[in-house]
């Protein structure tokens, strides 16, 4: 089992303190700490890759790699179509792309058919394999791969640096390989949100799956002294932050946790043996939330505490 941790694994600082203590989805409870230096938020200790293997399930990926019901599914192609208006905003065409984590290639598979050259990186040939009918994916550890220097225009973590044993070397490995003046994109949950406030029942604490809660001052703190600068950042987000703020508040009152996002799911899992009368009032009661939730996701934002961190870094 891994040693409790007497320092920082972000900035080495020994002013870390205990902050709470969260219960996953299989009823597992994980202690996690803060730096009182870089104030990152983390599993005390951090779980190994080996104990992380079964939070990684084929019912994570879904059947088929089709994750959720077809009504989500064509929400999720709505978003994904909006990131990758985004990059090209960002970058022209003709760009490399490579995308940290790229889970179904959806994003990517968008990108390469407007004429921009795509690479994806997934954790295992299990969470690769759809990727692989739509983009070029590589397996394996970002950081291991030694892919060649200077050979990108864009380097993209949607979601995924937060899941990363070693966060600062990938985003060191970003500035390597990136072309001189390249982008790297990082989009992470926002731990100084308001809906971060719900503590070890916010949904986007996601344990023990998100090794790593980055403020934006962190995130800029290790940006920059792997040789990039801040471009732009938003907190407003329509993908994930009012979902997170609605999960987040059933979580509070007690039930089940994460239950509203298991019941999204495609893939059979424990949600198949909760009563159908009691899913049909989880699924009443969030539709009569979900307007509130938006609206809270908008004044986060407005006051600075949006759910979710999206950057854009420049390579000096």
């Amino acid at each position: 089992m891994p040693s409790l941790l007497t320092k920082c694994p972000i900035c080495d600082s020994d002013r870390i303190k205990y902050r709470w203590t969260a219960v996953d989805t299989l009823n597992k409870s994980w202690r996690y700490d803060i730096c009182r230096d870089c104030e990152a938020i983390f599993p005390n200790p951090i779980p190994e890759s080996s104990e992380l293997d079964k939070y990684y399930s084929q019912d994570y990926y879904g059947p088929n790699h089709r994750r959720f019901v077809k009504e989500v599914e064509y929400t999720i192609l709505l978003f994904r179509r909006a990131r990758a208006m985004r990059v090209m905003r960002t970058i022209p065409r003709g760009s490399s792309v490579l995308d940290v984590g790229c889970g179904r290639g959806v994003f990517l598979d968008i990108l390469a058919k407007r004429g921009y050259r795509c690479l994806g990186i997934e954790r295992s040939e299990a969470s690769g394999r759809d990727a692989k009918k739509r983009v070029d994916v590589m397996i394996g550890n970002f950081e291991e791969l030694g892919l060649a220097s200077e050979s990108f225009d864009l380097v993209t973590f949607w979601q995924v640096l937060e899941h990363l044993h070693y966060p600062k070397s990938a985003i060191i490995e970003a500035h390597r390989i990136l072309k001189p003046g390249g982008k790297m994109l990082i989009q992470a949950p926002n731990p100084k949100s308001l809906q971060a406030c719900a503590g070890p029942y916010w949904f986007h604490l996601d344990s023990p799956r998100h090794l790593f809660l980055f403020p934006l001052s962190c995130i800029d703190k290790i940006a920059a002294q792997s040789g990039f600068v801040r471009e732009k950042v938003s907190t407003l987000n329509f993908e994930y932050s009012p979902f997170g703020v609605l999960q987040s508040l059933w979580n509070i009152m007690g039930v089940k946790r994460d239950l509203l996002y298991e019941m999204l799911m495609a893939a059979a899992n424990e949600t198949s043996k909760t009563s159908t009368l009691k899913n049909a009032a989880l699924f009443a009661a969030s539709a009569v939330a979900a307007p509130f939730a938006g609206l809270l996701s908008l004044v986060e934002w407005a006051v600075g505490k949006g759910g979710i961190i999206e950057a854009v870094y420049r390579k000096k």
